[in-house]
């Protein structure tokens, strides 16, 4: 369950990183 959360938390870093810097994508 920890494990589960933590890698939703990384995706949505992912996911504003991405709309953030989309060049660096």
């Amino acid at each position: 369950m920890l494990i589960k959360a933590l890698g939703v938390v990384i995706k949505n870093s992912l996911d504003i990183l991405g709309v953030a810097a989309p060049e660096e994508m």
